[in-house]
């Protein structure tokens, strides 16, 4: 493995890399689909949409990873822009089917070939021989944290990467300021014992 152009430990991180990476792809995203006023997480939601009319959020939280908060605040703001239409399951009148509006489903047309463009400039910058071992890669990573959400038989599964990691968010009056930070109280977090997990 080269390590020629590390110049720190943070080189060296997943998971400031992960973050990094990231960070410049959702600025591509940004540039390329200006025009659209959407973010990358808002684009997921509406493909997942549109292959699966008449979604329910749940199965949304499922199938694009986003916590259930954050997904609802998606879905909310979708639907204040008409992208997005929803309305009271049969099944269960506590949850929403969710589906695409005239509006969403040209949308969603317009900024497919944009966000094509984006993940082809990403995978430029590997060799054509690294691209399928880079997206297999990052799908592991995904199926590993998603399969770690199903360990404990019988349990319901955590909504968030820090519950899904077994770390437990310390509340904000217990961190204290370094040298660095401000002073302002922020959550950190910590490993939590099987027996104290947040979910049962």
């Amino acid at each position: 493995m080269k390590d020629n152009h590390r110049s720190g430990p943070l080189d060296a991180s997943a998971l400031h890399l992960l973050h990094r990476a990231g960070q410049c792809a959702e600025v591509l995203f940004t540039n390329e689909t200006a025009k659209s006023d959407l973010t990358p997480r808002q684009y997921a939601v509406l493909v997942c949409v549109g292959q699966n009319p008449d979604v329910s959020q749940t199965g949304l939280v499922e199938q694009t990873g986003v916590d259930r908060s954050t997904l609802a605040d998606v879905v909310r703001r979708l639907v204040k822009k008409g992208l997005l239409q929803r309305k009271r399951t049969k099944r269960d009148a506590r949850m929403y089917a969710v589906r695409l509006t005239a509006k969403g489903q040209n949308i969603l047309s317009s900024v497919k070939p944009q966000a094509t463009k984006v993940d082809q400039r990403i995978l430029a910058v590997l060799r054509s021989d690294q691209r399928g071992n880079f997206i297999d890669a990052l799908g592991d990573i995904v199926r590993a944290m998603r399969a770690g959400r199903r360990l404990r038989k019988g349990g319901r599964r955590p909504d968030t990467l820090h519950q899904a990691l077994g770390v437990r968010l310390v509340p904000p009056c217990f961190v204290r300021a370094g040298p660095f930070q401000s002073g302002k109280a922020r959550p950190t977090m910590a490993p939590v014992s099987a027996a104290s997990r947040p979910w049962p």
